[in-house]
């Protein structure tokens, strides 16, 4: 299991735990300045995958998600690898049924992600 937590007040922090026997190892050097955790998956004969938790607060404004955008950048320069992200984003300004973004949303560029 491997654990991060990138403020100071009460709460928070992200967690990644798999299941015994996956070759898992922490990503150094790729989280940049967001609550989040990345780690490679091993996988026999193919690329490995990345995952990534990560956690947004509530109102946080545009900044988390450019730095989750920046980790990204790091992980996958290219685009070529497999990844996946997962935890809360705290994006309640998106409609996941038409999977449209409300028109007051001061978000709307940053959740068109490099990956």
């Amino acid at each position: 299991m491997y654990s991060a937590k990138n403020r100071t007040d009460r709460g928070g922090g992200v967690f990644l735990a798999f299941k015994e026997g996956y070759v898992i190892s922490r990503v150094e050097g790729s989280t940049t300045n967001c609550e989040g955790i990345w780690a490679e998956v091993a996988i026999r004969k193919q690329q490995p995958l990345y995952i990534c938790s990560f956690y947004r607060l509530p109102g946080a404004g545009a900044e988390p998600l450019q730095e989750l955008n920046k980790s990204i950048s790091l992980i996958n320069p290219r685009g070529d690898k497999h990844v996946i992200i997962a935890g809360d984003m705290n994006c309640g300004y998106i409609d996941w049924t038409t999977t449209t973004i409300s028109s007051g949303a001061i978000m709307n560029e940053q959740l068109t992600m490099n990956c």
